[in-house]
């Protein structure tokens, strides 16, 4: 992504010609939330001057969310401007099929209370506390979580799992994005995790996901984050008091406990609430607006 920005800026000096910034996660921050490059080493500094300078040549920089926005515009003071928008990625239609779900999402399970994880299972996901949260609730076996998907973390939390593993805990190949999607039609809290201080440089896509199929969020992030505050204030989901394995499993416990008030018609508002925050509409109106005023500029 920096070496992107920074061949955008080489073409902009050459020719003249303008361009905007798209940034779905900020570099090389990314790499230092998770320990895998040193804020103090020359090399970040050098990368993070290098996106800096990008940003500051952009016509515009569009960022995810108002988190990431703050951390730019407080990046390298000396380079960055105020030429920062906030335009977040929507749902993609094609999602919804007629596409049966998998086996362990079926009507024969139709008793079972299930929460999924859909996604890479990676270091950005902390999802090892989930995983110690359901090991405190084991009592309740009709609690499932279901991770679907694969990645470097995959055989540790199946370590973790323990004698849970096929009981209340199950993991799922990766599957395409329509069987996903029916898959999250039939659960009933899909999992959104990031390691700390992840939601300052990035913002999981699978969010906009969940929300398209109606699924209740519950967040393990931070507790003053921008989709904490949007999950909260609009009743889309549950977020713990904090990422402790005690407080995920509390949180559970209180959704699991309201299962019967989660009817077609709550699923149908929580997929409409989001259009009106995540829609396509909503973002492609943002991204003619700021197209439209960069032609404008250069004509």
């Amino acid at each position: 992504p920096i070496l992107m920005g920074a061949t955008l800026r080489l073409i902009n000096f050459l020719t003249g010609v303008p361009f905007i910034l798209h940034c779905q996660d900020i570099y090389p921050e990314a790499l230092s939330v998770i320990g895998s490059l040193n804020k103090n080493s020359y090399r970040f500094k050098f990368l993070a001057r290098l996106d800096a300078r990008s940003c500051k040549c952009a016509y515009r920089v569009v960022v995810l969310t108002q988190d990431m926005q703050k951390t730019l515009e407080r990046i390298e003071a000396k380079y960055i401007t105020q030429n920062v928008s906030v335009i977040n990625n929507f749902a993609l239609a094609r999602y919804d099929s007629n596409v049966p779900p998998t086996p362990l999402f079926r009507e024969k399970n139709k008793g079972v209370y299930r929460i999924l994880f859909a996604g890479n299972l990676g270091r950005f996901q902390n999802l090892g506390l989930l995983v110690n949260a359901m090991q405190l609730l084991h009592s309740f076996e009709d609690i499932h979580l279901i991770f679907m998907g694969a990645g470097s973390e995959k055989d540790s939390l199946v370590d973790r799992a323990k004698n849970l593993n096929g009981k209340t805990i199950f993991f799922e190949k990766h599957q395409s994005v329509e069987v996903a999607f029916a898959n999250m039609k039939m659960s009933h809290l899909g999992v959104v995790s990031l390691a700390p201080n992840m939601e300052k440089v990035a913002f999981p896509s699978k969010v906009m996901t969940y929300l398209d199929a109606g699924l209740p969020i519950l967040g393990l992030v931070n507790s003053s984050c921008e989709l904490t505050k949007t999950l909260e204030n609009e009743n889309l989901g549950w977020v713990p008091s904090t990422c402790s394995q005690e407080d995920i499993a509390e949180t559970i416990i209180r959704a699991y406990r309201q299962r019967n008030e989660e009817t077609w018609s709550n699923r149908q508002r929580i997929k409409e609430q989001a259009a009106s925050i995540y829609g396509e509409e909503k973002a492609l109106k943002l991204w003619h607006g700021l197209l439209s005023s960069m032609q404008e500029k250069n004509t």
